[in-house]
């Protein structure tokens, strides 16, 4: 069957699966539109449209694990409108990148990045093919957790509290297919316990790059970064002259992320601790500080425990009734269970 619910009597925590690979391409699109309701998604990609998503109940939070090639997101004020939803999506990059624009700017998310995105809100996202874990939290239940807390819409969750949240939707990922609901209660502490650590650790300032720069730029710039992120050739002389903006622009776009050559080499550890986090033991910690222009692992370590508080190899060993949040879990339930019927009935 192209999709499943696990049975309650399983004594697993409740999930759905829509496997895209075994339905017929041309109807991908719309079972994947359906259960991602709430906004429009448009393929920019001439690949045939590929999905893979699981979504799990946490009790009031929702995760997600998806893969899906390259697509457009909207949500329009129609969309707002229609489903009413107020809930906050937490959105991690194990793979892929895309760019949003959102009231407060352009936003660029790549690898091992957290950005949050309201639904009481507008967006317009374009995105890579990506493999990303979402958690979605209700309004109510975040304001509780940090009354106070700065806007969150097209916000980074970036620093050590935000490696933390990253590290826990990792492992949430890993570990849920095979949760009991007799272990819910723990984990769904936790999961909470870990979101206001997070949420209250954010400074009031957005110390996100690029945003003085003209939006096009901007983009262009942290786009560069991204492609390059790898590449030892990566500075800020070739960023000048490859993008073309001014060094005392670039400088003062990255004043408030404590320098360009920080940030740089915050994202190559971002990007490395996703790596290490999702990818297991494929590489060894010499090939990955290597990967990401480190000069040897010992240096590579002590940048990582300086960011993150734990070693490389630490990141590596990290291995109630449930309640729909904003009937998103419902209406997964509902449509495969449609869809089921229909192509039951046509086989």
């Amino acid at each position: 069957m192209s999709f499943q619910k696990m049975k309650a009597a399983d004594g697993k925590v409740p999930s759905v699966h829509l496997d895209g690979a075994r339905l017929p391409p041309d109807i991908r699109l719309t079972a994947f539109s359906q259960i991602a309701s709430g906004y429009s998604i448009k393929p920019v990609s001439e690949h045939e449209f590929q999905v893979d998503g699981r979504a799990w109940l946490l009790g009031e939070l929702m995760v997600t694990s998806t893969k899906l090639t390259a697509v457009q997101i909207e949500r329009t004020p129609a969309h707002i409108a229609a489903d009413k939803r107020d809930t906050y999506s937490f959105i991690l990059l194990r793979n892929g990148s895309w760019t949003a624009d959102v009231e407060a700017g352009h936003v660029q998310v790549a690898s091992g990045q957290v950005c949050v995105m309201d639904f009481a809100h507008s967006w317009l996202v374009n995105g890579t093919q990506q493999d990303n874990i979402m958690l979605v939290v209700p309004r109510r239940l975040a304001a509780e957790l940090a009354p106070g807390a700065p806007p969150l819409h097209g916000r980074l969750i970036e620093g050590a509290s935000g490696r933390m949240l990253a590290e826990h939707m990792f492992t949430l990922a890993r570990h849920l297919p095979d949760l009991e609901m007799k272990d819910l209660p723990v984990v769904q502490q936790a999961t909470i316990g870990v979101l206001a650590a997070t949420l209250r650790a954010l400074p009031q300032k957005d110390p996100a790059p690029c945003r003085n720069l003209h939006r096009d730029i901007g983009s262009r710039v942290l786009a560069y970064i991204e492609r390059y992120l790898a590449d030892s050739a990566l500075s800020v002389a070739a960023i000048c002259r490859d993008v073309g903006v001014s060094r005392a622009s670039l400088y003062r776009s990255f004043k408030a992320a404590n320098g360009i050559a920080t940030y740089i080499q915050q994202r190559r550890l971002e990007a490395a601790h996703a790596l290490i986090s999702d990818e297991g033991g494929k590489l060894s910690m010499a090939e990955i500080a290597d990967m990401y222009c480190f000069s040897s692992q010992a240096h590579f370590s002590t940048a990582f425990r300086r960011m993150f508080g734990y070693t490389p190899v630490a990141a590596r060993n990290v291995s109630t009734t449930a309640r729909d949040v904003g009937g998103v879990f419902d209406s997964w339930g509902r449509i495969i269970a449609a869809l089921s019927n229909r192509r039951d009935k046509t086989a």
